[in-house]
């Protein structure tokens, strides 16, 4: 995985974490520590069925879906979404931030399918 963390970007209030391929393995810690989240922008477009984006307050994400997200999108198929947070400066979360992408919706404990068949590069927008 080719992950990028750019902090202090001049057009965002934070940090700009970006991962060209987010798939069914976890990404961990990819904040370091409680902010807020801003917003996400996740690319399915390469992919010709939706695929479900989540995300997770905790480092010890179990990659077979046991441990529940504490947030979920789902990606149509063949589409790029922007998802902003209305909330006035974000959504906080603690103690740290995890993604990652799969092919199944369940959201509790179970297996929640595979990693998408094509890359997911997602662009994460946070601050402290």
């Amino acid at each position: 995985m080719a992950s990028t963390t750019l902090s202090k970007d001049a057009r965002v209030p934070g940090s700009v974490y970006k991962e060209a391929d987010v798939d069914s393995s976890a990404n961990l810690d990819i904040y370091g520590g409680g902010g807020k989240l801003l917003a996400v922008v996740a690319n399915n477009s390469a992919n010709g069925a939706a695929s479900f984006f989540k995300m997770y307050e905790t480092n010890a994400v179990n990659n077979t879906g046991i441990t529940a997200p504490w947030l979920a999108l789902k990606l149509p198929a063949s589409a790029s979404v922007t998802m902003v947070i209305a909330v006035d400066g974000g959504l906080a979360f603690s103690p740290e931030l995890a993604m990652r992408c799969t092919t199944a919706q369940m959201v509790s404990s179970g297996n929640d399918g595979s990693a998408p068949g094509s890359n997911v590069p997602v662009t994460v927008y946070m601050r402290s």
